[in-house]
């Protein structure tokens, strides 16, 4: 198993390795070397495995290389990167069928900052049962519901980006992300799980 420092390396290599045209050559290892940390832990989210979400990463920004001249010059790079990664990690999806997700516990910091107490045992153990519930209710969740909830909750996405990540329209975007909440709220209650206060 390659660690995350060597895999740095693999990329850089890879993107620097390959020869584009001068003019874009500078501006693509720009942008590789801004987004491929971002990009690998999305990639890494959506398909919660480390050698996949690494090949995904590869693959994504293969795909962007090959794009990259016909790239607009006013394109949002960001939203565009993250909709390649988006559509390749939906392709291994679909051909694995099968959903998995990361430790509980990273994903609870993006979505729940707030940290109970460790000295309340009573308190850690009714969160982990939530959790629990909430890991199975984001298991159910469509594809595309859990892509836009991961873009903007987890990486910090604007409306605009998770449209563009999607090829929908900004309001399109505002509209999934209000359903995929609801989709998971109700799958979560239906799991049995308790509504919260707020």
């Amino acid at each position: 198993m390659v660690d995350h420092d060597e895999r740095d390396d693999v990329l850089s290599e890879t993107a620097v390795g390959v020869r584009v045209e001068p003019r874009t050559d500078a501006t693509f290892e720009a942008a590789f070397h801004a987004y491929q940390g971002a990009i690998y832990n999305y990639t890494m989210r959506m398909l919660s495995d480390s050698e996949q979400a690494y090949d995904a990463t590869l693959v994504s920004f293969e795909k962007a290389y090959r794009a990259w001249v016909r790239l607009p010059e006013d394109a949002d790079v960001r939203a565009w990167l993250y909709r390649i990664a988006t559509n390749t990690c939906l392709d291994e999806l679909r051909r694995r069928k099968l959903i998995q997700w990361q430790p509980w516990d990273r994903f609870t910091a993006v979505f729940h900052p707030k940290q109970v107490a460790s000295d309340n045992p009573e308190k850690e153990t009714l969160r982990l049962e939530r959790a629990q519930l909430v890991r199975r209710a984001l298991q159910r969740l469509p594809e595309n519901y859990r892509a836009a909830l991961l873009m903007r909750e987890a990486q910090g996405l604007s409306c605009e980006e998770v449209g563009t990540a999607l090829g929908i329209s900004r309001g399109a975007a505002k509209l999934v992300l209000l359903r995929a909440r609801r989709k998971l709220k109700d799958i979560y209650l239906s799991l049995g799980g308790e509504p919260s206060d707020d």
